[in-house]
């Protein structure tokens, strides 16, 4: 007997917590949103979510109020409220708008990815720059980090933390032939019997310096003779890169007016 009215007691309180369940789903107003959460790219456009709301089987999504800013120009985090006012009933829920900036630096090297030197020890930075699209301009925030003698990685770093690498090598060599250039002009006009004096050259490389002493000079002028010589002028640096020019020197009878020269005066010539 006193288990029947035992189970006929716990019957009665479950039927009651039915009703009140049902109660309340019934007399509590509800408002659903899409999401709780929404991510948007800096600058871009907020599109608010959708919503819904009802009480007492009706649908009163028109009465929910929204309230909140969201700022898309800058980064950060910013909340929407939604509320519900429904007769003794205050409901209120949020949506957090996520404002992010995930795109990286750009990052530009001045020169060459691949730049050529004689030595490593004097290199010198060409330069580098990098904008940001929301920090603006972060040139001075590049780092560079020597990963060995002859690689540099260069790395720019937003504010949200977006990064750009970048990597420079340093290659050790010359391919670069000596330049020699000739005092005087390239083509001499001489009498026979006159004297020829060499006018010299001028010698620059871009590794060597002071190559002059090392020119080798072949050929000879006969004056007594006429005729076309060439005086044949040959530089080698220290890598073996080679140059050669030619000078010509016309041996004749009679007398003749030279040409115009790197200084653009004519003359004739009396030796």
């Amino acid at each position: 007997m006193r288990n029947k009215k035992l189970n006929l007691i716990i019957l009665l309180v479950s039927f009651m917590g039915i009703i009140l369940l049902v109660s309340l789903f019934i007399f509590i107003p509800r408002l659903d949103l899409e999401k709780k959460k929404v991510d948007i790219q800096v600058f871009n456009e907020y599109t608010p979510i959708s919503y819904k709301a009802s009480y007492l089987g009706k649908d009163v999504t028109n009465d929910v109020e929204i309230s909140g800013i969201v700022d898309n120009e800058r980064v950060g985090k910013y909340k929407i409220t939604y509320r519900l006012r429904a007769g003794i009933f205050n409901i209120r829920k949020y949506l957090t708008v996520n404002v992010v900036d995930e795109e990286a630096p750009k990052l530009d090297l001045i020169g060459d990815e691949e730049f050529k030197v004689c030595s490593a020890s004097i290199f010198i930075e060409p330069g580098y720059s990098s904008i940001d699209n929301y920090d603006g301009d972060i040139t001075s925030n590049v780092a560079k980090n020597y990963i060995d003698d002859n690689t540099i990685e260069y790395i720019s770093k937003d504010s949200s933390n977006n990064i750009s690498k970048k990597v420079r090598k340093i290659i050790e060599t010359d391919d670069e032939a000596p330049v020699i250039k000739l005092k005087g002009n390239q083509t001499v006009y001489l009498t026979v019997g006159s004297n020829y004096k060499e006018a010299g050259y001028t010698v620059t490389d871009n590794c060597d310096e002071k190559l002059e002493d090392s020119v080798a000079v072949d050929g000879t002028v006969d004056t007594s003779k006429t005729g076309t010589y060439t005086i044949r002028y040959t530089a080698k640096d220290s890598k073996n890169n080679e140059s050669t020019v030619e000078r010509k020197v016309v041996v004749s009878e009679a007398k003749i007016t030279q040409p115009t020269n790197s200084n653009n005066t004519t003359g004739v010539i009396y030796l």
